[in-house]
């Protein structure tokens, strides 16, 4: 009896050991988790790009904070782990902006702060210098050219110093970021050069740049406007409104009195200076450019050494009308018969106090700049006579003198 109830436990208990042996083994429970590589992301205020990394081991969802249209993300949507590319537009505000990027998963969420920088003001344009035609092939003959503008900020563009702005006109006139100004131009049919200037501003910086209108046809020199002298052609009179000569049947007319390397032609009325005299210190190092020459498309203010040309080919002063003949032939000339020579009035200068030595000197501007104290450039070259002198010397840039022009 004692053997059986042996046996019998000693089965209970293999087979109690049998069964815990082949029972499987308890896993424990695998909580979700949902991280993100950084909490913050900041980024200049350019166009960029940023990358983060969503660590998780269940499915997701990624979302943008609502005002945020200046972002864009890669994937939207995923399981486990990944790598969001953020794509950041440039920010052209004074004003620095923040987005909040959230991934969530159920009750899981992380989230990342992305901060873009405020854009310091910046602009630029290109080119500065515009050299147009005077006619185009355009519909009338106009004539378009491009400016393009480079900004962190909103701008606006003007034209400005333009004759009434008459026949220069410029599109869009505002705009953010990097643009292009169209520029259209009328057809120049005179024979003056013109220019105007397109100033862009933006957060107070102002970028200016020069559009130069050369003239649709030159003023060919013929025998009642131009005489050879020495190889130069000099015109037989002075300039009178800018880009035209004072009309053939008055020789004697001085035309209308320039500053060195200024386009504006003043005159005297009645004792007044029309427009008045912009009598400030011109000190700059620079000869007359194109730009301003008063000259007709063909023609120039000449050079220190054509003028010095001329004024060694012969001088002869006369008292009616007051003035000089300059060339081979100055001692027989006469308005009938000039032969190989040029009048130049003795039409005086200009200055803040007045008109100066009308019919007792003449002043005549070069293109050539004059250097004196230790190379300081204060003076433009001039030919300058009376009935006693006759020279070339240098003259303060602001006093407003005649011009005679040579071919170009």
């Amino acid at each position: 009896m004692k053997t059986k109830n042996l046996f019998l436990s000693t089965a209970i208990a293999i087979t109690a050991l049998f069964i815990s042996c082949n029972e499987p083994e308890q896993q424990p429970e695998v909580q979700p988790f949902l991280r993100v590589s950084t909490n913050t992301l900041s980024v200049p205020p350019e166009v960029s790009e940023r990358n983060f990394v969503i660590n998780s081991n269940v499915a997701w969802e990624v979302s943008i904070s609502d005002d945020a249209d200046w972002l864009t993300i890669n994937q939207m949507q995923g399981d486990g782990i990944a790598t969001i590319r953020v794509t950041i537009k440039a920010n052209f505000t004074t004003e620095a902006r923040n987005a909040v990027i959230t991934v969530t998963s159920g009750a899981l969420s992380a989230n990342v702060t992305l901060t873009q920088a405020d854009a310091s003001p910046r602009l630029s344009t290109f080119p500065n210098f515009i050299n147009a035609n005077g006619m185009g092939n355009l519909p009338g003959g106009k004539v378009e050219h491009r400016l393009n503008v480079t900004s962190s900020v909103h701008w606006t563009a003007e034209v400005i110093d333009a004759e009434l702005q008459q026949w220069i006109s410029i599109e869009p006139t505002s705009g953010s970021g990097g643009g292009v100004i169209t520029i259209t131009l009328d057809p120049n049919m005179r024979f003056a050069r013109r220019h105007a200037f397109i100033s862009v501003s933006a957060e107070g910086i102002q970028q200016t740049s020069t559009v130069f209108q050369r003239a649709a046809q030159r003023l060919e020199p013929d025998q009642f406007t131009a005489v050879t002298i020495n190889g130069i052609t000099w015109a037989t009179r002075n300039v009178n409104e800018f880009g035209t000569f004072v009309p053939f049947s008055e020789p004697h007319n001085p035309g209308k009195y320039f500053q060195f390397n200024r386009p504006t032609a003043y005159s005297v009325v009645d004792g007044n200076i029309t427009p008045p005299l912009k009598y400030n210190d011109i000190d700059e190092d620079s000869d007359w450019t194109i730009l301003n020459d008063p000259c007709p498309c063909g023609w120039r203010v000449p050079t220190r050494d054509e003028m010095e040309s001329l004024r060694h080919s012969g001088f002869r002063w006369v008292n009616e009308p007051a003035g000089a003949w300059l060339g081979t032939d100055a001692q027989t000339a006469t308005f009938e018969t000039p032969g190989n020579t040029i009048f130049l009035p003795a039409g005086g200068r200009l200055s803040d106090g007045g008109l100066h030595l009308l019919g007792v000197e003449g002043n005549y501007w070069t293109r050539t700049q004059f250097p004196r104290f230790g190379g300081r450039y204060i003076a433009g070259y001039r030919l300058v006579f009376t009935q006693s002198s006759f020279l070339s010397d240098g003259m303060g840039k602001s006093f407003a003198s005649p011009i005679r022009c040579v071919v170009e």
